[in-house]
């Protein structure tokens, strides 16, 4: 019976003569039946890339048909042992936040392992999404696509042209914090979120600087605000017309000398102090549109009186608001 197919003896257990077998030589035949279907299973798995579960429960039928040491039983239980394994170190990949380089090496070598497993399909998963995100973020940071083989880098070099293309200036602000809260989301540390992170902390630290110096202590409107207001003001001629009681316009950012609340009352034209680099509007300081063209330099209230000295526009002198 050893040298017939499964199929064949299947049907002579079914021949009309076969219960006239005694139960153990049923029995045995049976086993051999089981033993010839394992063996078409794993000849099936072995040709192929099995799940690893698929692959685990195949070899512990194999353990109780007693066939694992078959050819075919041998590879399918070194090909399971070596895919636990790298299962096992991928799972604690998965766990952190491991770097990119590494989650592609992991990659590369379960790619070799010839058994398919969920942890693979979760590496290429965060592979393909820290991928993604480094593109954009070198597009935006205008840095080089890596060159990993010549037709990938011309197809990088042609990508970031278009970028650069389209938009030859530097990334905005909004485009900038998008890509760190992508970065944040991700479970891949990637080479590029460290610029981005900085990025981020130098613009937060150049709008509370900006915003100290424009921005009215106390002030309903924010800076974001008072820079639009700006944009659309009016050309200088208009603030010279403002200052002598025609049209308004001019600047609208708040000084050390006035709210900042009432747009219209800060649509004046502005001076800075060669001391302090501290700006001030005109009127709120004393100096009006004449003086203001006529100086060669101005030091504001607050260093004249620093180093000893009188205000040159004043009595009366400003008050300040802050």
């Amino acid at each position: 019976s050893r040298a017939r197919s499964e199929p064949e003896l299947r049907a002579l257990l079914l021949e009309p003569g076969a219960g006239i077998l005694k139960l153990p030589l049923v029995s045995e035949l049976e086993d051999e039946i089981h033993r010839l279907g394992w063996v078409s299973a794993a000849a099936g798995m072995a040709a192929t890339e099995p799940e690893l579960e698929e692959l685990k429960a195949l070899l512990a039928r194999g353990e109780e048909l007693r066939v694992r040491h078959l050819p075919d039983a041998v590879d399918l239980a070194r090909r399971c042992a070596t895919a636990s394994r790298w299962a096992h170190r991928a799972n604690n990949a998965l766990r952190r936040r491991s770097y990119l380089p590494a989650l592609e090496s992991l990659a590369a070598e379960g790619a070799t392992l010839g058994v398919a497993t969920e942890q693979l399909r979760e590496v290429h998963q965060r592979i393909a999404a820290a991928t993604s995100w480094g593109r954009r973020a070198r597009a935006a940071l205008r840095i080089p696509e890596p060159k990993s083989s010549e037709g990938e880098g011309e197809a990088a070099s042609s990508a970031t042209g278009e970028a650069g293309g389209a938009d030859a200036g530097l990334p905005s602000v909004e485009t900038i914090r998008a890509l760190a809260v992508e970065a944040a989301a991700l479970d891949v540390a990637v080479p590029e979120e460290a610029k981005v992170a900085e990025m981020v902390k130098d613009i937060d630290r150049w709008v509370t600087k900006a915003s100290a110096m424009l921005v009215k202590r106390g002030s309903d409107a924010t800076l974001l605000q008072l820079l639009q207001h700006e944009a659309a003001a009016p050309p200088l001629e208009a603030m010279n017309e403002a200052e002598s009681g025609g049209a308004d316009g001019g600047a609208t950012l708040a000084c050390a000398f006035c709210t900042g609340n009432d747009m219209a009352a800060t649509s004046k034209f502005m001076i800075g102090c060669d001391v302090c680099d501290r700006w001030y509007h005109g009127p709120c300081v004393g100096v009006d549109k004449k003086a203001a063209d006529a100086m060669t330099d101005y030091t504001c209230l607050f260093c004249a009186r620093a180093a000893g000295g009188g205000y040159a526009y004043g009595p009366p002198f400003p008050v300040p608001k802050r």
